[in-house]
C-alpha cells in the first residue's frame, strides 16, 4: 500500500512544482514590457481596478495554499488526530493545529 501512497505524494509535488512554474512564467509574461509606475499610478487612480487585482491575488494565493495542502508530507504532523480517543479530541487537535499554524506564519 506504501507504492500508491509514495506515487501520488511524487505526482502532487509535480503538480505543486509546476503551479509554481506557471506561476512564474505568467508573472514575467505580465511584467514584459509594462511601465510599473503608470501601473501604479493607474492604481492609485482607479480603485476598482485595484480591488479586481487583489481578488485575482487572492484567488491565486489560496489555489497555491490548495496544491501545497494536498502534498503529503505535512502528514506525520497530523498523525495524532488517528489515534484520538473521540471525534471532540481530534477537532480539538485541528483547530489548536491550525491556530498555531497562523500564529507561526503571521
Amino acid at each position: 500500500s506504501s507504492g500508491w501512497t509514495a506515487k501520488l505524494a511524487f505526482g502532487v509535488d509535480i503538480a505543486i512544482g509546476l503551479s509554481l512554474v506557471v506561476i512564474g512564467f505568467l508573472s514575467l509574461q505580465e511584467a514584459k514590457g509594462r511601465d510599473f509606475k503608470a501601473d501604479i499610478n493607474e492604481a492609485a487612480n482607479e480603485v476598482k481596478a485595484s480591488e479586481k487585482q487583489s481578488a485575482l491575488m487572492k484567488m491565486n494565493m489560496v489555489i497555491n495554499g490548495v496544491f501545497h495542502g494536498l502534498a503529503l508530507d505535512g502528514i506525520p504532523t497530523l498523525m495524532p488526530v488517528l489515534g484520538a480517543t473521540s471525534v471532540s479530541a481530534a477537532v480539538s487537535f485541528l483547530l489548536s493545529y491550525g491556530a498555531g499554524v497562523i500564529v507561526a506564519m503571521t
